[in-house]
């Protein structure tokens, strides 16, 4: 869309005609894009083609990452550990996911359980807190 070619092509192909920047703005060849989207199954406005190529200029392929499946973290592991102790024999009572959701918070918290290796290493190199000497009783 940026160029009118795809990223495999070979060099000296001409640029798809919609998609030509000598001929099209940026805003057009959005809107291009985002019919092709649609016609293709996949509904999306011409802003939504706009946000997604901003961000792949910013930032690349990582731009283009869904950022939103972080934020479900703490769920993935209530429902992995579930997963888990379903097959267990004996048979162990799951609590309530309210239950679950308290503990896993009461774990985590200020502990970085689910947060980066960066973070756990950190916190992990910080040395232990001031030791306190008692005068011993001879």
């Amino acid at each position: 869309m940026l160029r009118g070619l795809s990223p495999d092509s070979p060099p000296g192909t001409a640029p798809r005609p919609d998609y030509d920047p000598g001929r099209w703005s940026l805003a057009r060849r959005e809107q291009v894009k985002a019919a092709e989207l649609a016609a293709a199954g996949h509904p999306v406005s011409a802003a939504t083609v706009k946000r997604h190529r901003q961000r792949y200029q910013a930032r690349g392929v990582v731009g283009l990452v869904d950022h939103r499946v972080d934020r479900r973290r703490a769920g993935f592991v209530l429902w992995r550990t579930e997963q888990i102790l379903a097959g267990s024999d004996p048979p162990v009572v799951v609590p309530s996911r309210r239950t679950l959701y308290r503990l896993f918070g009461r774990l985590a918290h200020g502990r970085h359980v689910t947060g980066s290796a960066r973070a756990r290493r950190s916190l992990a190199a910080r040395p232990d807190g001031p030791v306190l000497l008692t005068p011993s009783v001879a």
